[in-house]
């Protein structure tokens, strides 16, 4: 799936395309997801993803995920709801 998303040409289907990736990929490999998420060229759709991956990130390992969002320079909206414990 992976090299299929990086031979589309970029559109809003790849970023849609590759948000769908991230919400699976994020629980084998979260710091992966975060990559792939960090591509996503539509800024709602990449704020998206990385609150999905983030969250994922934050519950299963807490230390290296609140380092990497401490350096990541997401909005601080995003960063809250990353932060924010599933109800």
């Amino acid at each position: 799936a992976s090299n299929y998303l990086i031979e589309m040409d970029d559109s809003g289907q790849k970023d849609m395309a590759i948000k769908g990736f991230v919400s699976r990929v994020v629980h084998e490999d979260q710091e992966a997801a975060i990559l792939w998420a960090d591509s996503i060229n539509n800024e709602s759709v990449k704020n998206d993803a990385m609150v999905r991956a983030g969250s994922v990130y934050i519950r299963k390992d807490y230390s290296n995920a609140n380092a990497w969002l401490e350096q990541s320079g997401l909005p601080n909206g995003v960063k809250e709801k990353i932060n924010s414990p599933k109800k």
